[in-house]
């Protein structure tokens, strides 16, 4: 499949995971099954990485591809050519195996085999054997200037006591393994203890507790690498390397996490929990009383204008219901109401600027409109001031000066 642009997060792939680096391609189960499928796959993402490998004038020489795979146990134990030790109790292997590039010369070659051999010693290694690596460059249409440097392939294979306990010293020198004994105690000399991490399995515990002389604390395998994924340790160089951004949101993410999940934090997550779970019920409780008063001033004002006016069957707006119902019982009792014509004009005849007076007037359903009264913006602004004091409504419409009582007035 061929991208022409970057492809949206989907399943496992997300964009934003995306480096610019070497081409790699990556085949895997999520359920950990293995099969020969998986190799093949390999094979054909590597080939479909052909574009990224740097090759000359010569097609047939590059700077080296290939894939990595889960150790075949049952292959190399036929093909080893000597014994390989048994898996432990949990079906984990014991033994390692790597390739080793090797000179052709066969003197520098022993030389090689001879140091590498020596260092593993050195680190508590068992050297278990070496196993020639079959090549057929012919085959594989290995190029002339490839075949030049060409090393010699070869596979080495060691293993290490299971009880070997060892002693990380970290300080600002660096990082050192050590075996877990008297010397290695004597050579750090006067380091504090909580730089000192005692490395190993369950079982050397108590060796380790007698001969530091205290207890210490067991962490399995999965533990400590779960201790090591949330440190604040970013060792990523190069292309690899983290903006600063990255490492800021990383900060943030781990900050959160903590807060989240740490055991320090659970009286404070409890603490939110509850001033959340108080604020709701308060908010809620302060609703309902508002709610209920309202609803109480609706009924009252609904009861006192159905009492009062018989005739209202239905409460729509209760103030302009009872502003209308008013306005018609003055108007049969030859009363005066604010909406008529004479309190209208005279309280505009006391309100307007003197010597203003109107060209034409019109009066209908509670509404004047006055023409020819030329007013300015501002004397309609403080006229209309004036008129609401009053109850009335003023504005202006073109040459129109528009007059109304308020509703409810």
């Amino acid at each position: 499949m061929i991208f022409s642009a970057m492809p949206g997060k989907q399943g496992l792939y997300d964009p934003e995971t995306e480096q610019d680096s070497c081409g790699v391609a990556m085949v895997a189960d999520i359920r950990g099954r293995r099969s020969h499928g998986i190799v093949t796959d390999g094979l054909a993402a590597l080939t479909n990485l052909d574009h990224r490998g740097a090759a000359g004038a010569e097609p047939t020489s590059g700077d080296g591809a290939g894939i990595l795979l889960q150790l075949p146990d049952a292959l190399l134990r036929a093909e080893a050519g000597f014994e390989l030790p048994a898996p432990d109790e949990r079906g984990r292997h014991t033994y390692a195996a790597g390739i080793a590039f090797l000179p052709q010369d066969a003197e520098q070659r022993r030389k090689a085999v001879e140091l590498a051999e020596r260092i593993a010693v050195e680190e508590g290694l068992e050297v278990l054997g070496w196993r020639e690596v079959p090549v057929d460059a012919d085959r594989a249409d290995i190029g002339p200037t490839a075949r030049s440097v060409m090393p010699h392939f070869a596979m080495l294979f060691v293993t290490g006591e299971s009880d070997s306990a060892q002693l990380t010293v970290c300080d600002a020198s660096g990082v050192a393994t050590l075996p877990l004994n008297a010397a290695s105690l004597a050579l750090i000399g006067s380091a504090p203890l909580d730089t000192a991490v005692a490395s190993a399995e369950p079982a050397v515990a108590a060796q380790a507790e007698a001969l530091l002389g205290q207890r210490l604390p067991i962490a399995q395998q999965a533990e400590r690498w779960l201790q090591a994924a949330r440190a604040p340790w970013d060792l990523a160089q190069f292309d690899l390397a983290s903006s600063g951004r990255a490492r800021a949101g990383k900060k943030f993410s781990a900050w959160l996490q903590a807060l989240r999940h740490a055991p320090q934090w659970r009286a404070a997550r409890w603490g939110a929990v509850v001033l959340v779970l108080a604020q709701l019920v308060g908010l809620n409780a302060w609703a309902w009383k508002e709610r209920n008063a309202l609803d109480t001033k609706r009924s009252t004002i609904n009861a006192m204008l159905t009492q009062t006016f018989p005739s209202v069957k239905l409460v729509v707006d209760a103030p302009l219901q009872m502003a209308r119902e008013v306005a018609a019982l003055q108007q049969s009792t030859g009363g005066v109401a604010s909406l008529d014509l004479e309190p209208m004009l005279a309280v505009l005849g006391a309100s307007l600027p003197p010597g203003r007076v109107p060209t034409a007037l019109d009066y209908s359903a509670g509404q004047l409109r006055l023409r020819g009264l030329n007013l300015s913006a501002t004397e309609i602004a403080s006229l209309t001031s004036t008129m609401a004091a009053r109850g009335y409504t003023v504005r202006g419409e073109g040459d129109f000066l528009l007059v109304q009582a308020e509703a409810g007035k």
